[in-house]
């Protein structure tokens, strides 16, 4: 059976996606097979694996409204790990999960097909503590929270805390803090480790040995190259632009000029410098000026505050010139 770590915290901008993208990504190279599920309907994570959060097939709000087995919904980015994708139907999902029979349990349900299957299970949940991030904890045995380093950041903990504590009395009574991971660390500033100190004084061992460090959007699949240029393919689109490879221009409705560029004008290739001749001098040695040149100049004995008409000609002032002051 699968071990489910579900990653949450109600602040947005913490870590989350990058958090469960490389926990993932580093199970996997230990040898483990990882199932990801993005639950967040900015589909962030499934972004950063290389997948069209609004692509042709069906994503994880379908599956969790009914319309679609977990299977059809499975991606594959990288070897060993496997990915729910996530989409902007979650949002749509979300409020009829209120009112819906069994509505806490349904990504529970979902899943227990695939669990089998999988060695790890890793959440990534939506920025609050709304019905998607209480079906995730109740999926979980363990909840990883990503804490930003930041004391305006302790205030979230307590509701979040709290949240836990009500899954676990209704829904899932083996549900526990795995964790507690701090983030966007600025190196070796004194209220990150001011507020470290703190969570340690208050969680004790529940707080990881490991800090993330302040990357920006920056992620660790990014680095290795796992965002996939096709991504690009969900942004929007200007309705005047032709589609691509088709060149020319087209006048959008907003009265503003959109150009098409093709992949030959994209992409231009660098100018390169000539190689040198052999036996001809670098370009370190050109510029540097001949002594035998430089002492026959013209020398300035006129105690005048104008540059002189030779001195201005050898593109040199002379040192006894008062012009040179």
């Amino acid at each position: 059976m699968a071990r489910v770590i579900a990653v949450a915290n109600q602040k947005g901008g913490v870590g989350k996606s990058t958090t469960t993208q490389n926990l993932g990504f580093a199970l996997a190279e230990t040898g483990l097979r990882v199932l990801l599920v993005d639950l967040d309907p900015q589909a962030a994570l499934t972004v950063m694996c290389g997948a069209a959060p609004d692509g042709d097939g069906p994503g994880l709000g379908e599956c969790l409204d009914g319309e679609a087995a977990a299977e059809e919904v499975l991606r594959r980015p990288r070897p060993r790990v496997w990915l729910l994708t996530g989409s902007a139907r979650l949002g749509e999902v979300e409020p009829t999960l209120v009112t819906a029979s069994a509505g806490g349990t349904r990504l529970r349900s979902a899943l227990q097909p695939l669990r089998h299957r999988f060695d790890a299970v890793v959440i990534d949940c939506p920025p609050n503590l709304g019905m998607l991030t209480v079906n995730a904890l109740a999926s979980a045995g363990e909840v990883l929270v990503p804490l930003q380093l930041d004391f305006l950041a302790l205030g979230g903990m307590k509701a979040l805390l709290g949240t836990v504590e009500s899954v676990r009395a209704t829904l899932n009574p083996g549900l526990r803090v795995g964790g507690i991971l701090g983030t966007m660390q600025r190196g070796r500033a004194v209220h990150s480790e001011e507020v470290l100190s703190r969570v340690r004084e208050r969680f004790g061992g529940l707080v990881l040995r490991h800090r993330g460090a302040h990357l920006g959007a920056l992620s660790g699949g990014q680095r290795r190259g796992c965002l996939d240029p096709r991504v690009r393919w969900s942004l929007p689109r200007c309705p005047g632009l032709p589609a691509a490879g088709g060149g020319g221009a087209a006048t959008c409705p907003d009265g503003l000029r959109c150009r098409a560029r093709t992949r030959s004008s994209a992409v231009r290739p660098r100018h390169r410098r000539p190689p040198r001749r052999p036996g001809a001098p670098s370009r370190s040695a050109r510029s540097r000026p001949d002594p035998a040149a430089l002492a026959g100049r013209h020398r300035c004995p006129a105690p005048t505050r104008a540059r002189c008409a030779a001195s201005r000609s050898s593109r040199r002032r002379s040192p006894s010139c008062p012009s040179t002051a």
